[in-house]
């Protein structure tokens, strides 16, 4: 609860408009202004950090919540899952289970065109993506990326979640092909990436295939649709 309370109380000293950020439209800024996202976290978390220093016990409550979130339910990835099935995954995957590794500007995560297996969670830090040369966007903490190539290793799960209809030629070529990294991801500002493998996530469609479709239809869908559509290596 103490996280759901206010800091400080916020005096108007002169005239002015104020905007309000709701969750919701964070959740939007996350894909359209990553670049804002981060800025928010940055100084969201340096906010808290100096509150913590200077006593404040709703601050340390705060940061120790938000160290204690599980990086799977942040992913966003639970969506209309049944209770049940979702703390059955949180307990079989912890998240000493994920593998995380700090990156620097100018680190490379992941490299085009190289065999993947794994989806990636960014817990801090800013990235780059490029494909082709051109950078198409930027992946900002909460963010995630890698689930192409994830998907593809569950072929029986894709087809459910394809129309009826879909050519199996062109389908089996997709798969082939989305199962390399569709791009390039650069970090730009130093943070944490956590990678949740094939073998572990395994678990969570196993446990409930909702969990697939989420990730399917959220970020991968189109980008088979696509690669089937034009049988090309862009998805």
């Amino acid at each position: 609860s103490g996280l759901l309370t206010r800091t400080a109380d916020v005096v108007c000293l002169e005239a002015c408009v104020l905007l309000e950020l709701t969750v919701q439209d964070l959740d939007s800024l996350l894909i359209t202004c990553p670049r804002l996202v981060f800025n928010v976290w940055r100084n969201g978390s340096d906010q808290l950090r100096r509150a913590a220093e200077q006593g404040s016990q709703q601050a340390v409550t705060a940061l120790a919540t938000i160290g204690g979130l599980h990086p799977l339910l942040a992913a966003g990835w639970f969506h209309e899952v049944a209770s049940d099935d979702v703390l059955a995954v949180l307990e079989e995957i912890r998240p000493s289970d994920l593998p995380r590794r700090d990156y620097a500007p100018g680190d490379h995560v992941t490299r085009q065109g190289v065999p993947g297996d794994s989806a990636l969670l960014v817990t801090s830090g800013l990235y780059s993506c490029i494909v082709d040369g051109a950078e198409v966007r930027e992946i900002a903490p909460w963010g995630s990326f890698g689930e192409v190539s994830l998907c593809a290793k569950f072929p029986n799960l894709v087809i459910e979640c394809l129309p009826e209809g879909t050519s199996m030629e062109r389908l089996i070529e997709a798969i082939r092909n989305c199962r390399q990294r569709q791009a390039d991801v650069i970090c730009i500002e130093p943070g944490e990436i956590l990678e949740v493998p094939c073998g572990l996530i395994a678990r969570a469609f196993d446990r409930s295939h909702r969990v697939f479709r989420n990730i399917f239809t959220r970020q991968v869908r189109e980008r088979f649709l696509e690669s089937i559509a034009f049988a090309c290596n862009d998805a």
